[in-house]
Formats: C-alpha cells, structure tokens, sequence
C-alpha cells in the first residue's frame, strides 16, 4: 500500500527517502498487533477512499492523521 501511494506522487526522490526511513510496522507497545491492524486498515481504506474519489484535501489530511498516529506508535518504543 505505502509504496504505491509513494510511485503514484511520482516523485522519485521522495519514494526514495521514504524506502530507507520506512521499516514497516510502526506498532508501538501499547497496542495488540490485532488492534494495530485493525486501526492502519481502516486509515488505509480512508485513505484509498478519498484517493479514488478524488477528493485531494481528504487525502492529504487522512494521510497526515495516519503519518502522525503512525509517529506517535513508533514514539511508544523510546518512552
């Protein structure tokens, strides 16, 4: 899914820099990989969603959501 989005911005320096910083799953301590990935799907879906009906402030602001919640469960590793 991530990267597609990424090969669809077509911006190759952006694809790049995201595949050496992305390490897959973001899942923090807090949270069961069931319940993580019910959460990611769902932003996904969003996501997709807004893609296809191309509603770009809706996709841009489900992603954001996403990259934020996504920091903030790597972030549970160093607290």
């Amino acid at each position: 899914f991530h990267r597609q989005i990424w090969l669809a911005a077509g911006n190759d320096k952006l694809v790049t820099s995201l595949q050496e910083l992305w390490n897959g799953l973001s899942m923090g301590v807090l949270i069961s990989r069931e319940d993580y990935a019910k959460r990611s799907c769902a932003e996904h879906e969003r996501i997709m969603q807004a893609i296809l009906d191309r509603k770009a402030a809706a996709a841009e602001s489900e992603m954001r959501l996403h990259i934020e919640r996504s920091l903030q469960d790597v972030l549970t590793h160093y607290r």
